[in-house]
């Protein structure tokens, strides 16, 4: 049986802790990485400062989804990462994201239900893009 599933992510940088901790070596790395975004943004065509005010809003978001993420050693129990739902389920973790249009544009095959890695986060994901 093939199963849809969805867990967490969305983060570019390798693990939660790097926009969590507060350590001098994890702010470095940060900004490293915003500098790093911003000139990708510039070199796509965008001005300097709207390039760091975007890259600025990147980290943001990623910082407010991996807030939400589970850690290394909660994610590992096999238990806690089997959450089977109907999509009507999914629904009702993040009433303000319209998942069926999501899986439409994603031309995902039709499917019922799905396993949800980490159900906890999908409630707070709309609070990124606030």
């Amino acid at each position: 049986m093939t199963i849809a599933a969805l867990n967490q992510g969305g983060t570019s940088l390798p693990d939660r802790d790097y926009y969590l901790n507060q350590d001098d070596k994890s702010k470095t790395l940060r900004d490293a990485y915003v500098k790093h975004v911003a000139k990708m943004f510039v070199l796509a065509g965008d001005n300097p400062e709207s390039a760091a005010t975007a890259a600025d809003t990147i980290l943001r978001i990623e910082t407010t989804i991996a807030q939400n993420q589970r850690d290394r050693v909660a994610n590992r129990d096999p238990d806690k990462r089997y959450n089977k739902m109907s999509v009507a389920d999914l629904q009702k973790l993040t009433p303000d994201f319209d998942w069926a249009l999501y899986f439409k544009e994603i031309k995902a095959p039709k499917f019922d239900s799905l396993t949800v890695g980490q159900p906890e986060v999908f409630p707070e994901l709309g609070q990124a893009f606030d």
